[in-house]
């Protein structure tokens, strides 16, 4: 079978075509797979791990006492304060980290209620057993998606 010259430019034409795809393809998946090498979030890290479940614990053990007989001694509101001058420095530590917008979030959410306990016990001078009871529920849950969070990044 002969080709004339008309069919093949055509035949060339097409295989230009596949060549541009092919190379286009290949392309494509190197980007696919480089973009799957990079981390969109900052990797696990062992320091805000260690942080967070250790002040979760300190303010645990508070809150129980707190959620029994209430709060209003000087001291219980200096331990309150103690708490919140420990979640602002995490917060700040965290801010400092590259792609890490949800844990800052979080943490946030997380000063916001601290530091509302701090306010109210300033305004009124004691928190009673059933507030300290409903408020560390809310910091628990605020404490166990921040953890949670942190410990499904990626381990380095």
């Amino acid at each position: 079978m002969l080709l004339d010259a008309k069919s093949l430019k055509h035949h060339d034409y097409r295989k230009s075509e596949e060549l541009i795809l092919y190379k286009f393809s290949l392309a494509l998946i190197f980007i696919v797979c480089l973009t799957g090498c990079i981390h969109i979030i900052s990797p696990f890290d062992a320091i805000t791990y260690k942080s967070l479940i250790d002040l979760k614990i300190e303010m645990k053990f508070a809150f129980e006492e707190f959620s029994v007989r209430g709060a209003e001694s000087k001291e219980d509101l200096e331990k309150v304060q103690t708490f919140m001058v420990k979640v602002a420095q995490l917060l700040e530590y965290e801010k400092g980290k590259e792609k890490n917008i949800e844990t800052v979030k979080q943490i946030e959410i997380l000063n916001s209620l601290i530091t509302e306990v701090v306010n109210r016990f300033k305004q009124q001078e004691k928190l009673s057993a059933a507030y300290c009871g409903l408020k560390w529920s809310n910091i628990e849950s605020a404490f166990n998606k921040i953890i949670d969070s942190e410990k499904s990044k990626v381990k380095r």
